[in-house]
Order: C-alpha cells, then sequence, then structure tokens
C-alpha cells in the first residue's frame, strides 16, 4: 500500500485502532487493582493515583455540591488552574450516570490516548500515514508519557502535551498547504490552550518564534505566510479569550482583503511577537522558571533563612542519561535511533524544524528533572518508526517493508509494555486513610484546619472539607511552621505555634510565617525568642475562630526525615543543625542473636545492646515493642543504655522495625503517632487506627 493512496476513511480506522489501543493498555492497572486489591476501592470506585488529582477535583466537587462559597481562595483557584479540566469534569459527572470518582479515575486515559489523532494526522501530511500509524502506538504508550497519562492520573497534564500537538499539526498544515485557515486554527487552538493547562505557552511561543524564521527564509514573497504568522502571534497576546477569538476571526477575514507590502507584514508579525512576549510574561516565567529548578541552600524572607522545597522535589532534579532514555523512548538504544532518525527528518522534512522546542524540552530533562522528558515522547516515536521505514524502504520496495516497520515498532513497543505490567503505583490513600477523613468531616466544621505535611493537602481539602496550611502547590515559609510543629519536642510549642499561625493566616491569607515573625521583630523578638516563648503554657494566644486537627498518617514515617528538614536550621543566619537519624525497614533477618538489615553494614546486637552501623558501633537506648489488640495500642519498654542516644521500636502489627534517635523519638509525630503519648490538657484524641491518628487542639 502506498502512503499517498491512503484514503481519509482508512486514516480515521487508523486512528481509531491506534487510540483503541491506547485506551486497552491503560485498562491493564485497572484489572490489576479491581481484583486484587480491594483496601484501594471506595464508592465502588479505584481511588486516583496522584495528590495533585484531588486539587482539581475539590473546586469540581465544590461545585457540584454548590459550597463554592465555602472554599477559602487557596481552594478556588483550582477552578481557575484548568478551567477546561474542570468543566469538563463537572459536565461528566452532573449531566451523565457518571460519578465524580469515575471520571476523575478514567478522564486521563481517554483524553490522553487522543494525541494519536495529531501523531497520526502530523505524518499523514508528509505522505507518511503509516508510519505515523505505528508511531502513535509507540507514543501513546512510551514510559513518560504513561507515567503522567494512566487511569487515576487526573491532572491537567493529561492536556499538557495534546494541545501543542494539535497546534503543531496546524501550524504544519499551514507550512504544507499554505492556506491561512490553518493558522486560523491554530490560534484558536493557542488561544484555547492556558483554559487548559496555563504553563504550556512557554513552548508554543517558542515554536512560532521558529515558525516565524522558517517563514523568512523559506517564504519571503509569500504574503500569506506573513499574515499567518501576525495572526498566531495575536492568539499568544494576554487577553480575554471571550474577545480574543473574535477578535482572530476577523483579523483572518480583514487580512485577505488587506494589502500590505509583504515587509510591512514581517514587521507587525515581529512587534506582535515581542508584544505577546511581554504581555504573557513568557521571558520572565522561564527565568524563573529555569531559577526555580535550580535553587540550591535556603532561601531568605522577611529577613530570615527557609529551606527551599525544589531540593527535596524528585521531578526537580536532573536525571541520568540511560533514565532519560528510558522516559523517552523506553531503551537508550531506541532514543539514540530516535534521535538520528530526528535528524534524518530534518534533513527530508526541512519544516519539522518548528517542532525543535519540544524535542530540544524533552531532551532538557537531562538537567532540569524528569518532567520534561515527556514532551519529546511523540517526536522521537515519529522519528523511530521514520528511520525504521526509510531504512525498510531502501532495501524492499514493495509493501512487505510494512512488515519489518511493524516488526521495528513492536520491538520498541516491548520494554514500554513491560514496564506497564510492572508499573504498580497505588492510589494516594489507602480504604482506612479515607475513612478516617470521612469521619473527620463528620465532627469538624467547613471553616476548621487540618495542620499536616503538604503531600496530604490536597486529599484533605476532598474527603474531610477541611482547609489546610500548606498543600501540593502552595511550597513556601510555611513550611517551616508545619515542620516545626511535627518535629518539636514540645507539644506546647506545637500547639501554640499552630493556633497562632492559622488565626493569622485566616485574617488575609496571607503567608503566616511572615506574618508571624514579622510581628515578632515588632515586640522585639528575634525567631529563636519568638519560638523559644511558644513553649511556655502561659503564652498569650490569639483569640480562636475555629478548630485546627492534627493529621499524622503512618505513611508519614517514609517523608519523616525530609518533613524535619525544613525545621532543623537556625532562621536567623540559615545555619542546618546535624540531621537526626531515621531508618525503618520490614525486610531483616534474625538469627535470635542478630537482627541484620543491611548484611554487615546495619544490624543490631540483640545481647549487647548495640547497634552497628558501617563501622561504627552505638550503644541503644530502649527495645520497644508496640502492637494492637481489639484496636488498642499496647507497649512494652525495655532499656538498655540509660546513656544511648538511639532507640529501636518494633511494630507487631506491620511487622515493621523502626531505628530513630532521641531527637526523632521525642518529636512530636512521634509522641502522639507511635507512642500515643500526649499532653491531655493540649490535645484529644479523635481518630485512631493502624493508618491514621488525628488530635483536636484544645488551645
Amino acid at each position: 500500500m502506498q502512503q499517498n493512496k491512503i484514503t481519509f476513511p482508512f486514516t480515521i480506522g487508523l486512528i481509531a485502532l491506534a487510540y483503541m489501543f491506547s485506551v486497552g493498555i491503560r485498562f491493564i492497572w485497572v484489572y490489576y487493582f479491581a481484583s486484587d486489591y480491594p483496601s484501594f476501592l471506595w464508592n465502588n470506585e479505584i481511588m486516583i493515583t496522584t495528590n495533585d488529582g484531588y486539587y482539581f477535583a475539590n473546586g469540581v466537587k465544590a461545585m457540584l455540591e454548590g459550597t463554592l462559597d465555602l472554599l477559602n481562595p487557596r481552594e478556588l483557584q483550582s477552578l481557575n488552574a484548568s478551567l477546561g479540566l474542570s468543566y469538563i469534569t463537572y459536565a461528566l459527572a452532573k449531566f451523565t450516570p457518571l460519578s465524580l470518582e469515575t471520571v476523575i479515575l478514567y478522564m486521563p486515559a481517554f483524553v490522553s490516548s487522543l494525541i494519536v489523532v495529531p501523531i497520526i494526522l502530523i505524518c499523514r501530511l508528509f505522505n507518511l500515514t503509516l508510519v505515523g500509524f505505528f508511531a502513535a502506538l509507540l507514543g501513546a504508550i512510551t514510559h513518560s508519557y504513561y507515567n503522567r497519562t494512566m487511569v487515576g492520573y487526573y491532572d491537567s497534564d493529561m492536556f499538557a502535551l495534546l494541545f501543542p500537538f494539535v497546534i503543531l499539526y496546524f501550524i504544519f498544515a499551514l507550512l504544507v498547504k499554505q492556506k491561512s485557515i490553518y493558522a486560523l486554527w491554530a490560534g484558536i487552538a493557542i488561544a484555547i490552550f492556558p483554559l487548559f493547562y496555563a504553563q504550556g505557552l512557554t513552548v508554543t511561543f517558542a515554536t512560532l518564534c521558529l515558525y516565524l524564521g522558517y517563514v523568512l527564509w523559506k517564504f519571503r514573497d509569500d504574503s500569506t505566510m506573513h499574515k499567518s504568522a501576525v495572526l498566531l502571534f495575536v492568539s499568544i497576546v494576554k487577553f480575554s479569550i471571550l474577545i480574543k477569538i473574535p477578535v482572530l476571526i476577523l483579523l483572518y477575514l480583514g487580512m485577505n482583503r488587506v494589502k500590505l507590502d509583504k515587509r510591512l507584514w514581517v514587521y507587525i508579525g515581529v512587534i506582535v511577537a515581542v508584544v505577546a512576549a511581554i504581555s504573557t510574561g513568557l521571558f520572565m516565567n522561564i527565568i524563573n522558571y529555569l531559577l526555580s529548578y535550580t535553587g540550591q541552600g535556603t532561601s531568605s524572607s522577611e529577613g530570615l533563612n527557609f529551606f527551599q522545597v525544589n531540593q527535596t522535589v524528585r521531578e526537580a532534579s536532573g536525571i541520568s542519561m540511560d533514565y532519560l532514555a528510558q522516559r523517552i523512548s523506553g531503551h537508550p538504544i531506541i532514543l539514540i535511533t530516535s534521535i538520528l532518525g530526528y535528524i534524518l527528518l530534518l534533513i527530508n522534512h526541512k519544516k519539522f524544524i518548528v517542532s525543535l522546542p519540544l524535542f530540544g524540552l524533552g531532551l532538557f530533562a537531562l538537567f532540569g528533572g524528569l518532567r520534561f522528558t515527556v514532551y519529546a515522547v511523540p517526536l522521537a516515536a515519529i522519528s523511530f518508526v521514520y528511520i525504521s521505514y526509510i531504512i525498510s524502504e531502501f532495501f524492499i520496495k514493495n509493501n512487505y517493508k510494512y512488515i519489518v516497520v511493524a516488526i521495528c515498532t513492536a520491538l520498541a513497543i516491548w520494554p514500554n509494555i513491560n514496564h506497564i505490567l510492572n508499573y504498580k503505583t497505588t492510589p494516594v490513600f489507602s480504604i482506612q486513610e479515607v475513612q478516617s477523613l470521612e469521619k473527620l468531616k463528620k465532627i469538624s466544621n467547613r471553616g476548621d484546619y487540618t495542620l499536616t505535611w503538604w503531600d496530604y493537602g490536597y486529599p484533605i481539602w476532598f474527603y474531610s472539607n477541611t482547609h489546610t496550611l500548606i498543600d501540593g502547590a502552595k511550597h513556601n515559609q510555611d513550611n517551616f511552621i508545619i515542620s516545626k510543629v511535627l518535629s518539636t519536642d514540645s507539644q506546647a510549642q506545637a500547639v501554640n505555634l499552630s493556633r497562632v499561625a492559622v488565626e493569622a493566616y485566616v485574617k488575609d491569607h496571607k503567608i503566616a510565617a511572615n506574618t508571624i515573625f514579622e510581628q515578632a521583630k515588632k515586640d522585639d523578638l528575634d525567631s529563636n525568642e519568638f519560638l523559644k516563648s511558644l513553649k511556655s503554657s502561659d503564652y498569650k494566644l490569639p483569640i480562636k475562630t475555629r478548630d485546627i486537627y492534627l493529621y499524622l498518617p503512618y505513611r508519614m514515617l517514609n517523608i519523616f526525615p525530609t518533613v524535619n528538614v525544613f525545621s532543623n536550621l537556625d532562621l536567623e543566619d540559615g545555619t542546618i543543625y546535624q540531621r537526626p537519624f531515621l531508618y525503618r525497614s520490614n525486610r531483616y533477618t534474625d538469627d535470635n542473636k542478630f537482627i541484620y538489615f543491611q548484611g554487615k553494614q546495619l544490624f543490631i546486637d540483640k545481647e549487647l545492646g548495640n547497634l552497628h552501623l558501617g563501622n561504627k558501633k552505638l550503644p541503644l537506648h530502649k527495645m520497644i515493642v508496640i502492637g494492637y489488640e481489639k484496636n488498642k495500642m499496647f507497649k512494652k519498654e525495655n532499656i538498655l543504655n540509660s546513656y544511648g542516644n538511639i532507640s529501636v521500636i518494633y511494630l507487631s502489627h506491620r511487622n515493621t522495625f523502626i531505628i530513630a534517635d532521641n531527637k526523632m523519638m521525642n518529636s512530636v509525630f512521634f509522641k502522639l503517632f507511635i507512642f500515643e503519648e500526649y499532653d491531655k490538657n493540649l490535645f484529644e484524641p479523635v481518630i485512631t487506627n493502624h493508618s491514621v491518628k488525628v488530635y483536636k487542639l484544645k488551645k
């Protein structure tokens, strides 16, 4: 079958096949969890796999329940963050039999799989429809794209790649067919894009700049292409979409009637491009974005030094070349082949130069972090299949060459399928955790605050209807406050700081840490003196306007050393204190005399009461056994060395060992969650189970 003889109906059939393949592959995860893990089911549906999903879902839930007026400003922002996502979700949950839980679970798979449409149509423009089909099979399920668009990954990321490639298709169509109608369609897509994924305009602007450069190179005398450049850049300029789309249509209609010198159109295009960059803040966005991904050490605010969150976020860290290859293509050999294929595409089809920002951004992940890899995935897939096709065509002149292309594609698909089969990422919460939050919703009021680490902020909004001080996007100086509350050895300080911070925040919803430390300065107290004063039971607190709850999940043990980092420093001079020690494992070997965790690198001598850590031999302070009988905790404690600084806890109900130093052992998190040792004048336990403990502050 000749590429240029493939009919459009047949192309539609290929698109349908690729789409069904993409969606079907994503249902492997559904089958795995629905059949074997009932603990992740809620309201007869599997729960979603990303914390950020609850950010968007919370606003939709409020719309469905008619409680938007009860949301705080942070929660209201979730609607504006992706209006398109929010209102599509709302419509599906409101006007179809589907529940909100069902919509947010499956929507990513059905939306993200639409990426096969622009992949195939782009290749069709260059008479490479079958190349596009095979590329769609590969690109739709490649490692990086699959991870961020799988079933349960409810996030605006499902549009982050789809829109740029729809826009890219219209730009390619404009370059190939030289009809300005495609500029109008591209402009409308660009105008709509921010409603779904606001961050995407930067790479779109770079694509348009290369389009303008290509037009000046190849279409110097074509006024239609110059006019189209003006139209495209107008679509980037920041103003209301309700005005922008009519303006684009009127501009399209008017341009065809206006006769101007072609050089004037070029000047207008450049001027509009500059206006677009300035009005949208694209240049500053790029600079700030790069700085946010390269920031190190502490950040200064109000004369104080706070730890930066980006140092703890994996997505903001550079990745290895091998991992880059896995994320973009599935294997280093496939990526190398794809890069060669992309170079060949640029040589044979120079119009592909406008796609360079997307491919380049994917490779930038080597320095900027794994989240960027996704942008290169479709182009890498097209390039891999293209070079396979060119090589096959060189040796085989008939249609049997497509068998070779199919085999090459299958070989490239296999490592990605293998990844999907082994990628068993779990939902954010278990049923017991959600039951705890549902119970919290019943005993709390809508204006109450639940304090915990930012990882759990969005799910707390969604399930408990309470507010939080920090969340998945609110990473600022208030991280210090929550870290201090959880890490301090003074329960009075934890309660007093919680009350002071929440009451300061609800007044104007500004950063609470800045407000309270600024007030401390006015009272002639530096940060250390102020924090010390909070340890007093007589500290004069502001008037209580709402209840505050402390949410302590078992899963926080995994990240508690990181949580501690944010308050483990001197705010005045930025000095970082020695990090406390915490180790947790349910993988060990017990031979009655020794308990081995990492062979001879980490083990416990039970007879002598020592911990062997590398070449160090440290005396153990305590051995503690904790378990539950009829939902009540029991504790057995054995003091080994009164002077020891490290203790061992065995959680019998989880068959897990925790090894921690005294600083960790005395922290509010350990005291309240692990030991249930709390000051009854300060805390009231309202929810206690193996997975979650929630305490209500009495002050």
